[in-house]
């Protein structure tokens, strides 16, 4: 009955492991999808912010004669002939390429159509009429040319700068425009997974051979409790001659020792898996198919579960006689005669040779992700360097433009081109940033500076674009908030920063208060916790993660409204973790937005003393700064038409 119940939980965890295998296939091969996808999706992007790329036409890329736009086809000042390679035509192109090289299919299509090259089979039509019921992504195992792959599509909306070619399909911005679709090649996923799956056979069978042995044993060690000792030496001796049989008909090696761990038996799987013969391996003579990075560490961990009459469990190499290596798990159990002493011990050894090299194949895979993910950290440094350069060069055209006459229609042009530039650079800052972020080359440094009077500095710097929008800016410091600080002035200023912004941007009317107070005091540590709380359009509960992820917004409609590419929560993030604090925030539709900024500061003691005594007069400089007696009359800290910061 016992080995009944054993076979079913070995069967039962084998099925289940195989089962959770053939489900890490499928997650993969999506995980590989999903990046793919996105990689196309980001490129398609790109091109749209700048309205496509002339290339040479050529017998690849010719003309597009599904492309209804006034230059799509122009002259350059030196006789060059271009033609305009919409987002869609540059990213069917790149996944050609790509499926060529990695035989990935990608497929970019729609149901409002120009090119029949886009139309979509049944599965994609599917898939997009879900999309227009809010699904975000459909996936798919199939067969295509006999063979399995993972289809998966995500979802392409209109953007702004697809109006200029596809105005005429009556989709509006923010809509589904149509849907970009990755087969993933499964075999080399199952590949992988084969090899796994028979280290985890091997690995199976030898517990269940173990168990059944182990059972065996007991039942052994039962019946000599009940006869004398001479009765008991003969069910002994009947008991290793059924545990000799057993042995040599497992699959895995086996041994036993005496009870100070010399060897005295190893059946014939394990003299086949390391080449020697049992004379040979007998006492400590195994030890002499140890790897040479083995050979000191394995036999003094094994005489050392011995001494500790314990168990031994352990991976490690045999170098055979022919020179070859081959990785094994061993794991040994003590026995015990009648009377509880210990009189030798019994394992088995188990060639996991084929699951080492799928986990050097795995952690090969994970290099190459590391890699991936390292190049696409330099190309956004490279691209940013890239485009600040022509940045730079038509600001200060611009610049050198404004020193001349210029009428008001002009002026007026001029002043739209400062104002992109002036964006573009925001755009390529914020990347240049996350980059090196992300890279890990942010340095964190402690410098000594006053709280106060840096809030005093940001608040200075936003007066004039609240009082554009007509908000009311409010600073509110409590008294027992400490003035001097050691710790990265500039990165908690750059964070805050980004904080206010946001909630300048998105609050159309009403209040921003900057609320300042201390949390928890360890020595001469002191925790700082800053709430920018604003009354504006507000946050659904589930995007409260979302917004923190680069190039992420609550609603992306809100990007063609207030500008902006959802880098900067991201950054803020990242540096309030990398100044060991955190970023958090409380919002929902309608009611405003309350971001915390939480990081931990060092106490200047030595200027701390210095500055307490003026730090009312100090605070009275701050603009809006309220005093104790504006304390005493509300009226007079919100006088100003202006921002109107104030402090408690």
């Amino acid at each position: 009955m016992m080995a009944l119940t054993w076979s079913l939980v070995v069967g039962g965890s084998l099925l289940w492991n195989q089962r959770l295998v053939q489900q890490k296939i499928l997650g993969d091969a999506r995980l590989e999808a999903d990046t793919i996808i996105n990689k196309d999706l980001a490129y398609r992007r790109w091109a749209t912010m700048h309205g496509g790329v002339y290339v040479h036409p050529t017998t690849k890329t010719p003309p597009n004669p599904w492309l209804n736009h006034p230059k799509r086809d122009v002259v350059t000042t030196d006789g060059d002939r271009l033609t305009l390679m919409n987002p869609a035509y540059m990213t069917r192109q790149m996944m050609a390429m790509f499926s060529e090289q990695y035989g990935v299919k990608g497929h970019i299509t729609s149901l409002k159509l120009k090119n029949p090259v886009n139309i979509p089979d049944a599965w994609e039509r599917d898939a997009l009429q879900q999309f227009q019921q809010g699904v975000q992504s459909v996936s798919q195992k199939t067969l295509i040319d006999d063979k399995p792959y993972l289809r998966l599509i995500l979802p392409m909306f209109m953007e702004q700068g697809c109006l200029t070619c596809h105005a005429d399909t009556g989709i509006p911005v923010g809509d589904v425009r149509g849907g970009i679709s990755a087969a993933v090649p499964l075999l080399r996923h199952e590949l992988v997974a084969a090899d796994s799956l028979k280290g985890l056979r091997l690995a199976h069978v030898g517990i269940w051979l173990l168990g059944l042995s182990l059972m065996a044993g007991g039942n052994v060690l039962y019946q000599r409790q009940q006869s004398t000792i001479k009765v008991t030496e003969g069910a002994l001796a009947s008991s290793q001659v059924r545990f000799a049989a057993l042995t040599q008909a497992s699959p895995t090696g086996v041994f036993q020792t005496d009870p100070t761990g010399s060897v005295i038996f190893v059946n014939e799987q394990w003299c086949i898996m390391t080449g020697l013969t049992p004379e040979q391996a007998s006492g400590s003579g195994w030890a002499q198919v140890l790897h040479p990075d083995d050979r000191e560490r394995i036999p003094n961990v094994w005489l050392q579960s011995v001494k500790e009459q314990r168990p031994f469990r352990s991976e490690f190499r045999f170098m055979r006689p022919d020179g070859k290596v081959i990785w094994v798990y061993i794991q040994s159990s003590v026995m015990k005669d009648v009377k509880g002493a210990v009189i030798g011990y019994v394992g088995t050894v188990t060639d996991i040779s084929e699951h080492k090299e799928v986990e050097q194949t795995l952690q090969a895979a994970k290099e190459l992700a590391e890699d991936a993910n390292r190049a696409k950290s330099e190309f956004l440094a490279n691209i940013s360097h890239e485009l600040r350069t022509p940045l730079n060069a038509v600001m200060g055209g611009a610049q050198l433009l404004d020193l001349t006459n210029l009428n008001p229609e002009q002026r007026e042009y001029l002043d739209m081109v400062n104002a992109g530039v002036i964006q573009e650079l925001a755009l390529v800052s914020d990347l240049l940033d996350l980059t090196v972020i992300e890279a890990g080359g942010v340095q964190i440094e402690k410098n000594p500076f006053l709280l106060r009077s840096m809030l005093g500095d940001l608040i200075m710097q936003r007066q004039d674009i609240c009082a554009a929008k007509g908000l009311q800016l409010a600073l509110e410091v409590t008294q027992d908030s400490p003035e001097a600080l050691l710790g990265d002035s500039r990165r908690f200023k750059q964070a805050l920063d980004i904080l206010v912004n946001n909630a300048i941007k998105f609050t159309d009317q009403g209040k921003i208060t900057i609320t300042v107070q201390p949390t928890k005091r360890e020595g001469e540590r002191i925790g700082l916790s800053v709430r920018v709380t604003d009354t504006g359009i507000g946050i659904p509960a589930e995007l409260h993660e979302q917004i923190f992820t680069p190039f992420k917004q609550a609603d992306m409609s809100h990007t063609r409204r207030h500008g902006g590419t959802g880098l900067g929560l991201s950054i803020c993030r990242r540096l309030a973790i990398a100044m060991g604090g955190e970023v958090r925030v409380e919002s929902s539709v309608g009611s405003g937005s309350s971001f915390y900024l939480e990081l931990p500061f060092e106490l200047d003691l030595q200027n701390q003393a210095a500055v307490t005594p003026t730090t009312s007069k100090d605070n009275d400089r701050i603009p809006g700064h309220a005093s104790a007696a504006d304390q005493n009359n509300p009226q007079s800290a919100d006088s100003s038409p202006r921002c109107k910061p104030g402090t408690k």
